[in-house]
């Protein structure tokens, strides 16, 4: 008995699988690059933006949303008092910033699967429902939960003025410093 449903459990797990997979949009990048120089972005592409309010740098910053896999931005440097822009398709939804870790230390997986290094975040979940920025948090490093929605006037008007063709895009859920 046991021998005859495992496969019609694997194949509707694989079904299952798939049909997530196929809803995630063709521009869609497991690891993308944050944006480090000033760029123009497509028409089916949105900006996310990420601030640290905290005393430490930022390395690494994973979001979940409804899709799979996680976005997970990696390889970045995001000191305090700094924003990053993070390119991700238009259509994702449920997104929220689920964990960071300190720059200079990794996370990562224990044999037990307990986790090591990353600090819990959970922002409010939001829709990426159209071309532009969004600002999603600015984290306070170095503290578990601790993040505010409302961006710092401050880091925004630097960000604006060091990515001005990004500056250029509508703001989506909030308003550029003049």
């Amino acid at each position: 008995m046991e021998t005859r449903i495992a496969p019609i459990i694997a194949a509707a797990l694989l079904g299952l699988c798939a049909g997530a997979c196929g809803s995630v949009a063709s521009n869609f990048e497991m690891h993308p690059k944050a944006v480090v120089e000033d760029k123009t972005v497509d028409s089916n592409t949105a900006i996310l933006l990420v601030g640290n309010a905290g005393p430490a740098s930022i390395g690494y910053v994973q979001f979940v949303h409804s899709f799979m896999p996680a976005i997970n931005v990696g390889n970045i440097v995001l000191p305090p008092n700094g924003i990053i822009a993070v390119p991700v398709p238009v259509g994702i939804t449920n997104m929220e910033i689920n964990c960071y870790t300190i720059a200079g230390r990794g996370g990562g997986y224990l044999p037990s699967g307990m986790s090591v290094g990353f600090i819990p975040v959970h922002t409010p979940r939001m829709n990426i429902t159209a071309h532009g920025v969004y600002y999603v948090a600015t984290i306070v490093a170095g503290e578990a939960r601790k993040f505010t929605v409302t961006p710092d006037p401050g880091m925004l008007k630097q960000f604006k003025s060091t990515h001005p063709q990004i500056a250029r895009l509508t703001a989506v859920n909030f308003s550029w410093p003049k």
